[in-house]
């Protein structure tokens, strides 16, 4: 069974939907925030919560933590049009990687 996609116009429609409920936040933690919303979490609280995008923010724009389920999640996103015209570099994908060797303290 194949499942459906989101075009880019239900992505920037449901994205201005956030928008106008949380109308401080910028464009790229709208996206982020719609991530979480469809994806992570069904809680637009504690999607907001999750937020931790910003200047020095490590590559980190989002991390939720589900205590039940015991599952981190940490997000990095980019939101660009069209959608997949382009993928992230490697150093990008390694340096996003290393975040859970400083998360858990494993070794290299």
């Amino acid at each position: 069974m194949a499942t459906a996609r989101a075009s880019e116009r239900d992505i920037k429609g449901q994205i201005r939907e956030i928008s106008e409920r949380h109308r401080h936040l910028e464009q790229p933690d709208l996206f982020i925030l719609w991530f979480l919303i469809a994806f992570v979490t069904d809680s637009e609280q504690t999607a907001l919560d999750g937020l931790a995008g910003g200047p020095k923010d490590k590559s980190l724009d989002a991390l939720v933590i589900d205590d039940d389920a015991k599952v981190v999640t940490l997000v990095q996103g980019k939101l660009r049009f069209p959608i997949e015209a382009k993928g992230e570099g490697r150093n990008d994908v390694l340096a996003f990687a290393e975040l859970t060797r400083a998360l858990t303290g494993a070794k290299a």
